[in-house]
């Protein structure tokens, strides 16, 4: 989880929006950086910290009953589904939503898989970029692994 959380703040430092929430001032609607990053500096505070719209969720094969790679999937499916109905608070939240789920083969082995679902709001990101800023976080991911 220390990797996966420094590559999280090494991908936010690379988008500034992605440090932003959507101000409203006398019916005007800006994009303003978060107060938890209202300077460089709280990158060192928060460096050690979980970002309230990051997620971490852990399962082992061992916890389903029925095929583990059938279900796994099945729980991944219905996760998606729900952060895609899921409305985003944009006036207070930042405005992007990360989960990681870790499934740990067996027992015996160190060895996991993973699933990251990341949900942009549509005015930081459309269909082409959104791509690039998940490739962008996995590229963080895997240098810090």
């Amino acid at each position: 989880v220390d990797a996966l959380n420094k590559s999280i703040f090494q991908w936010i430092q690379l988008h500034p929006l992605l440090r932003s929430f959507v101000k409203e001032i006398d019916g005007q609607f800006y994009f303003a950086y978060h107060e938890m990053f209202a300077n460089d500096s709280d990158f060192q505070f928060f460096n050690n910290k979980k970002l309230p719209n990051v997620e971490y969720l852990f399962a082992r094969a061992s916890d389903f009953t029925t095929d583990p790679d059938q279900a796994f999937d099945d729980l991944c499916t219905l996760i998606a589904e729900k952060e895609l109905q899921t409305q985003m608070d944009y006036h207070n939240d930042l405005l992007w939503r990360l989960i990681v789920i870790q499934k740990q083969k067996d027992e015996n082995s160190e060895e996991n898989e993973y699933e990251i679902l990341l949900v942009l709001f549509h005015s930081i990101s459309e269909g082409k970029n959104s791509h690039s800023i998940l490739v962008q976080l996995l590229e963080k991911i895997e240098s810090n692994m």
